[in-house]
């Protein structure tokens, strides 16, 4: 009967296309399968590799770490050190200079500091004192002619005298200087003071009084005073 012949057929056909269908879904199983063991292993190799190249640092808590660490520290502090003493502190900034180096400052003495180390007077005048000194401007010592100063600065010994009749032992004021008919130079000899117009000493007159020393004070005068002839 034809109906019978059909069912073998028909379920025949079903069992092999059921089998197909099994075999071709079976490789896209396997292909994704291996695929995910792969992923796998890519991602430990990566993974090694970055706990290789991790071990090759030196261990941020390590000896080495803490060596460099420290001596950055320790640069950083010897910097700011440096900094700071280059640095002039408020009683630094503000402490008066001695005699000599109050007239180098001043820039209007460069022939009386040059006067002074040929006569080898900078150390005495640098010293405790206190002096008084009256100081020639490089006016004053213009007024001189010039070959008999140069005679004199080749001279030591007669300079040094010459620049004796200048300081006064002592802090003496203007004010007080004013009140003296003469004074007495480290060198020994007395001048006179005459205070009827302004102060003058020893016949030169003070131009600028009472500059301040850390070992006296300077009184500027207009002449260079020399011995009596």
């Amino acid at each position: 009967m034809p109906s019978i012949k059909l069912i073998p057929t028909l379920a025949i056909g079903l069992v092999l296309g059921l089998t197909t269908g099994l075999g071709c879904d079976s490789k896209p199983d396997d292909k994704k399968a291996a695929d995910a063991k792969d992923a796998k292993k890519d991602a430990k190799d990566a993974k090694d590799a970055k706990d290789a190249k991790d071990a090759k640092k030196p261990d941020a808590k390590g000896p080495e770490a803490k060596v460099a660490a420290a001596a950055d520290t320790k640069a950083a502090d010897t910097k700011a050190a440096d900094t700071k003493a280059a640095e002039p502190t408020p009683a630094d900034a503000g402490a008066p200079k001695n005699i000599v180096e109050t007239a180098v400052a001043a820039g209007t003495f460069k022939t009386l500091a040059i006067a002074l180390e040929k006569a080898d007077l900078i150390k005495t005048l640098s010293g405790e004192g206190p002096f008084t000194v009256f100081a020639p401007t490089d006016e004053a010592f213009a007024k001189v002619p010039k070959e008999a100063l140069d005679a004199l600065l080749a001279k030591p010994e007669d300079l040094k005298k010459v620049l004796l009749l200048h300081v006064v032992a002592g802090k003496v004021m203007a004010a007080d200087a004013a009140k003296l008919k003469e004074a007495e130079t480290v060198g020994g000899t007395k001048l006179p003071i005459d205070a009827t117009d302004g102060v003058k000493f020893g016949g030169s007159k003070v131009v600028t009084a009472d500059i301040a020393a850390s070992n006296g004070v300077i009184h500027v005068i207009d002449t260079v005073i020399l011995p009596a002839p």
